[in-house]
């Protein structure tokens, strides 16, 4: 039978689990800018000369489960209203993007690939933080 002074010394060590950081100023201020800067790839996706990043976009949507920057609505300034690449619907065929009738990956590509970066950065190397600063005492010669 366990005493209260036990049950007593371990609420004291219990701590609630972290909170989730709210994003910072930079952080995003960073995610609008890329944001803005991928809305604004989306207007080379025909172009003559860009067929590497049609491609990507198309492996992305296809892969990836979504449409678009944001959502599968970028595509209408760039398609035409109600048009998205055939890549964007859940079933797969020619010319599905111009049926507005047939079903599409309602969700955007960038929070989707963002967090495959973020599930994958032991992976890949990117989850190294920088050293704490140096104390500056321990910089000066004795």
């Amino acid at each position: 039978m366990a005493d209260l002074g036990d049950l007593g010394r371990g609420a004291a060590s219990w701590s609630p689990p972290p909170r989730p950081q709210p994003e910072s100023a930079l952080a995003r201020q960073v995610n609008e800018n890329a944001k803005k800067d991928l809305k604004e790839g989306l207007l080379l996706y025909n172009s003559e000369n860009n067929v590497g990043l049609k491609n990507a976009w198309n492996i992305i949507q296809a892969e990836m489960h979504c449409c678009g920057v944001t959502d599968y609505r970028d595509w209408f300034s760039v398609l035409g209203e109600n048009t998205v690449p055939d890549r964007c619907c859940m079933e797969n065929s020619q010319g599905c993007g111009q049926n507005n009738t047939t079903p599409v990956w309602k969700t955007g590509c960038y929070e989707k690939v963002k967090q495959w970066f973020a599930d994958n950065k032991h992976v890949l190397g990117t989850g190294l933080r920088p050293p704490p600063r140096a104390c500056p005492s321990l910089l000066t010669s004795p």
